[in-house]
Formats: C-alpha cells, structure tokens, sequence
C-alpha cells in the first residue's frame, strides 16, 4: 500500500519516472534501468549492468571501502 501511495500503481512509466524524479531531487548516484521482455529474473545482461555500476562507483582500491 506504502508504493502504491507514494508512486503509484502503475509500473511503466510512472512509478519509474516517479523514483528517477526522487533520485534526482536528492541527488542519489544510482540508475533505473529498463530491460524490455526481463521480468524479475536476472539474466547475465542485466548482472553485467549491475556489476558495471558498482564498477563505476566503488573505490578502485577496496582498502578504502570500509571509511
């Protein structure tokens, strides 16, 4: 009910808009990204994405993870 009041019920587009719209607002370094015909299985496309992020935004040396 909470996701319902607060972006919607409807999936596509508008709760997606909805999120990328309080992302922006509050500046959070993530993506929404939409794979047509992928539910919520997860094939290696979509792990290849979510690998590529944390990529791109975690430290290169990992000792500096943890501060």
């Amino acid at each position: 009910e909470l996701v319902y009041k607060l972006l919607g019920q409807e999936i596509q587009p508008a709760r997606w808009n909805k999120c990328k719209e309080i992302y922006n607002l509050k500046n959070v370094k993530g993506e929404i990204v939409t794979f047509p015909g992928i539910g919520h299985e997860h094939p290696k496309i979509v792990k290849e994405e979510i690998i590529g992020f944390f990529t791109k935004y975690l430290p290169s040396d990992q000792s500096k993870a943890g501060e």
